[in-house]
């Protein structure tokens, strides 16, 4: 098995727009994945993100608490380099999102169970309840918080924080979005803090990791022509100096 590992990640605001668009870059890596996080103020809906201008998948959410609405979405094998994911909203409004990018994760079956956690309104925490996860995964998580009170969330111990923005445009709320990773485990609990209380919204899941086929060589018998016979009929790689045909 190949581990998850994080790529890099990239966060975004506008404000009394319709429309939030930002590049990100995907690094040369195996079994890569896209997740974006979105953050709209009061409970404003918005139609599933793109990336490359195809349509994401939807991982969590949309979910509310109070006047923040939190979601999350996926995209499988994104192309290498540089490309856009784009959220539309139905009214103009404060839009902040968070792109971060993966790779060694199964294409098949890329996640446990998702987590979803919401706290408030007006608290300082918010923390998730149990995760499930596996020693040779990576647990991923994603937060949406806002009040009107400038400054970014932060992790709470084990974690390690990938990035974090907030829209500090004046008014309520300032829409505030963070995303972190970490080391696989049979279970964990992922939270984030905030020097004063927050509405906040919480997804959280743990990334399974892509499969390394494995190599098997068989060698032709020497013996009869019933062993050939056999040989040729079962799955194989030929490695050719492995092999020797009986003598005729």
């Amino acid at each position: 098995m190949a581990v998850p590992a994080f790529d890099a990640a990239i966060t975004g605001d506008v404000d009394n727009l319709t429309t939030i668009t930002l590049a990100h870059s995907v690094a040369d890596n195996p079994n890569r994945l896209i997740l974006l996080g979105v953050s709209t103020e009061d409970g404003e809906g918005h139609g599933t993100p793109t990336w490359e201008g195809n349509n994401m998948t939807n991982l969590g959410g949309p979910t509310d608490q109070n006047d923040v609405r939190g979601s999350w979405w996926y995209y499988l094998n994104p192309s290498i380099g540089s490309n856009d994911a784009v959220v539309l909203v139905s009214v103009a409004s404060r839009i902040t999102i968070c792109i971060s990018s993966y790779y060694n994760v199964s294409q098949g079956n890329p996640f446990g169970t998702v987590i979803t956690t919401t706290a408030g309104p007006d608290v300082t925490a918010i923390t998730s309840g149990t995760i499930t996860g596996r020693s040779d995964g990576l647990f991923v998580d994603h937060v949406t918080a806002g009040i009107i009170v400038d400054g970014n969330v932060a992790v709470i111990t084990g974690q390690t924080q990938r990035a974090v923005d907030y829209s500090s445009y004046g008014n309520n709320p300032r829409n505030k979005v963070g995303c972190s990773t970490e080391p696989g485990a049979a279970t964990a609990t992922m939270g984030w803090t905030f020097s004063s209380n927050q509405h906040w919204v919480h997804f959280g899941v743990s990334l399974n990791p892509s499969a390394v086929g494995n190599q098997v060589i068989y060698m032709m018998s020497t013996n009869t022509w019933w062993d050939k016979i056999n040989d040729i009929l079962r799955p194989k790689i030929l490695v050719p100096e492995l092999i020797k045909w009986p003598q005729i």
